[in-house]
């Protein structure tokens, strides 16, 4: 089994226009994107919204824009879509937020995150 791991891509938040009108009025008050690399994943925030990326391919790079919501009972759930490739909402199977490192695994594809 081939197994792909998205070790290049960088996900940053997308800008407030993707989020509803209740969370734009509370997000007009915070920076519009921000990047896990700078800005700790575990900040009050959450990880909760669109996170936009690349990922190098070699002679191009897919844009990909991972959706991060969470659930009543406050398990994180995700879906991927790839821009490139007009694919939307693909399963995130697993999605994990431990000591600021964010896990994802998305079984069908044999991908995998970490970062």
């Amino acid at each position: 089994m081939h197994r792909t791991i998205l070790t290049s891509v960088m996900f940053v938040l997308i800008p407030a226009v993707c989020l509803s009108s209740a969370a734009r009025t509370s997000a007009a008050s915070t920076p519009v994107a921000r990047t896990p690399s700078i800005l700790s994943l575990q900040a009050a925030s959450g990880v909760e919204g669109n996170w936009q990326g690349a990922l190098d391919v070699g002679a191009f790079k897919l844009r990909l824009v991972l959706k991060i919501s969470k659930s009543a009972d406050g398990k994180l759930t995700a879906t991927v879509d790839s821009l490139d490739q007009n694919a939307k909402d693909l399963v995130v199977d697993t999605i994990t937020l431990q000591d600021g490192t964010l896990n994802f695994e998305m079984k069908a594809l044999g991908a995998s995150y970490r970062g």
